[in-house]
């Protein structure tokens, strides 16, 4: 099941207390609904329980009862023109000059009541991606200058809704994972907006043991790639004769280094009698490259 059909399934489960917002949700699905004209209204959903909650929702606010038709994708219908009167009239509309759906904000006065029509657009045309893979959040819905006005309205909330067009209409989103996570929460998914929030902090904690395994690769790799450089100039000095004259302390440095090829600096230190700190270790083995390198230059 996809993560937005299981943001529909809790929101379907949450019962309905107030008649209020039950008319601000039946709202919300005519808004983002495929079809809502004077000769058809059609909601297309491949959820069924969605379906089945906002056919009780337009009987119980508007008293009309929907058909429900089941297919590849479940579909609410009404064709009936007196009932889709009804319908229009009671959300302002008027089906005789009904041209541009425009957002009539008394329906959501109350926040109540902005968020179960939230919630009936979610419901009807939302589409949430799955937290593990990315973070977006859509509604869809073929009526821009509805958005537009909308989004006057939903200027005061905690998470900012951006419209953008596309091919056949038009959508509001979220890209931001605090913000999805508000908008789920004040829609009503809780346990949802939950596990967005336990997905990100596994995804940081991947993201830093990562980083923190790259890290130390690239660190034993710049020192393997160290210790390789130190003994190759080590043994092109051997080849040519030339160890035996350099100070006993480069001498023995040579020897250490050739015995224990693999160790870090760190750890080579311990092996010298008595152990030689980490910078004196190191200017020598830079001593003994140069040498190396200034030999074959000559």
């Amino acid at each position: 099941m996809s993560f937005s059909n299981e943001i529909r399934d809790e929101l379907c489960r949450l019962q309905r207390r107030r008649s209020c917002c039950d008319t601000a949700e039946a709202y919300g699905i005519l808004a983002f609904a495929n079809r809502f004209s004077a000769d058809a209204i059609r909601i297309s959903s491949e959820h069924e329980g969605f379906v089945r909650r906002a056919r009780d929702l337009f009987l119980s606010v508007v008293g009309v009862e929907f058909e429900i038709v089941s297919g590849d994708r479940w579909r609410l219908e009404l064709h009936d023109r007196d009932a889709i009167a009804k319908v229009f009239s009671y959300f302002g509309y008027d089906t005789e000059h009904h041209v541009t759906m425009h957002f009539h904000g008394w329906f959501v006065e109350e926040d109540c009541c902005m968020a179960a029509f939230l919630r009936g657009a979610f419901l009807c045309a939302g589409v949430c991606a799955d937290p593990a893979k990315s973070y977006h959040l859509e509604l869809s819905s073929p009526r821009g200058a509805f958005l537009r006005e909308f989004l006057i309205r939903a200027s005061e909330l905690s998470f900012t809704l951006r419209l953008s067009r596309r091919q056949n209409g038009f959508m509001l989103y979220l890209k931001e994972s605090e913000q999805i996570e508000d908008f789920l929460t004040y829609i009503g998914a809780s346990a949802a907006a939950m596990r967005l929030m336990e997905q990100k902090v596994f995804k940081d904690y991947r993201n830093r043991i990562n980083r923190r395994s790259n890290c130390e690769f690239s660190n034993i790799r710049r020192t393997i790639d160290a210790a390789e450089a130190q003994t190759e100039a080590i043994l092109r000095l051997a080849e040519r004769g030339e160890l035996q004259d350099l100070p006993e302390a480069l001498r023995n440095t040579a020897d250490i280094r050739i015995a224990f090829p693999d160790l870090s600096l760190a750890e080579l230190c311990d092996k010298f009698d008595p152990p030689v700190s980490k910078s004196c270790l190191n200017h020598r083995l830079r001593k003994l490259s140069a040498l190396a390198k200034e030999k074959e230059e000559e």
